[in-house]
């Protein structure tokens, strides 16, 4: 059974309070074993960054760290690169409302004003692990070119000492200036600090695993460089009417599923039918695209409901509580369902 169904209201404390207490990760123990890597990278650059990527990588150390992108000429199908192009362009197209505008008012005759100057440079990390993530790269670097910020390079686990041609694609697409080949805690600390071969940043963003994020958060907190918000667990919450898809609801609980297998991906609806039909494709599709389908099924069986509510009002209610990473309203009036 791979995804429950529970009829629930909001005063059933104990199905929807264990879901409210998701679980935060403690970072303290993972500090501590991240702090001497990061300190080590620091004082050795180059040769500790060689010796821990041979080390937790498991790959014999690349003889440069560095690529620079415009040397590089990936070859990839061509319908992987039609879809990152035309994913980069629609992420282009949204982030640039997000661009601030410099303004200026006088008052009893002076002017005042607000300017916005881009940082000048900014690291994005790109995680290695089961999956590769090509939309990572865009949506971390696109945002970083349309602000302006001058210098910006991807960092990576190098995989068996190489990089494939679709993550080189999507560094190329999204405009970034060179790739570093280094995962985990020494990667962070390289190009936070700067080494003998790499460039410093002043931001690093970026989803990572544990070791990753406590080393944004410790280096932060020295205030060596600036990060985004520390990632947990992959969360997606979709709100949803009888008007909704059922297969489409499906794909967008199973495509937030395949980050990992602490994934979170929830489905609040006011309409049983919706429901159970939504649970049979998931199924469904579980079967016919195998894909990290392990991984997909064990993250949907442990962290994945379907809520059935009496009302769409207590889906909203329940939706703010629990303030998801990702929220999808499919419903009919949606827009009007967006103020709630």
């Amino acid at each position: 059974m791979a995804i429950q169904i529970f009829k629930v209201g909001l005063k059933d404390h104990s199905v929807l309070d264990p879901v409210l207490k998701r679980a935060r990760e403690d970072l303290s123990s993972t500090l501590a074993l991240v702090k001497p890597i990061v300190e080590d990278v620091k004082n050795r650059g180059d040769s500790a960054l060689r010796e821990y990527t041979q080390k937790f990588d498991e790959v014999i150390p690349p003889k440069s760290f560095v690529l620079e992108i415009s040397k590089l000429n990936p070859k990839i199908d061509p319908k992987l690169k039609t879809a990152l192009v035309k994913a980069a362009k629609n992420i282009r197209n949204f982030h640039k409302i997000q661009i601030p505008e410099n303004k200026e008012i006088i008052i009893h005759g002076n002017k005042l004003g607000i300017l916005h100057t881009p940082i000048e440079s900014v690291s994005v990390y790109a995680p290695g692990g089961k999956a590769l993530y090509p939309s990572t790269i865009l949506m971390g670097v696109i945002p970083a070119k349309l602000a302006g910020v001058k210098n910006i390079q991807i960092v990576t686990p190098p995989r068996k000492g190489t990089l494939p041609d679709g993550l080189i694609a999507a560094a190329k697409i999204a405009g970034a200036d060179r790739i570093v080949m280094a995962g985990g805690a020494q990667g962070i600390a390289a190009v936070s600090y700067g080494t003998e071969s790499i460039p410093s940043s002043e931001f690093v963003v970026g989803p990572g695993n544990k070791f990753v994020t406590a080393a944004k958060v410790y280096l932060s907190g020295q205030g060596v460089i600036g990060i985004d918000s520390p990632a947990g667990p992959s969360e997606v919450l979709i709100i949803a009417d009888d008007s909704a898809d059922p297969m489409w609801v499906a794909a967008d609980l199973l495509s937030q599923a395949e980050h990992g297998e602490d994934s979170v991906a929830i489905l609040c609806t006011n309409s049983l039918s919706l429901a159970q039909k939504v649970k049979e494709e998931v199924e469904k599709a579980l079967i016919e695209r195998p894909k990290r389908g392990e991984m997909k099924r064990k993250s949907i069986e442990d962290h994945g409901k379907i809520f059935v509510f009496s009302n769409l009002e207590e889906c909203f209610v329940f939706s703010n509580l629990f303030a998801p990473e990702h929220l999808e309203i499919q419903t009919k009036n949606f827009k009007k369902d967006l103020k709630k």
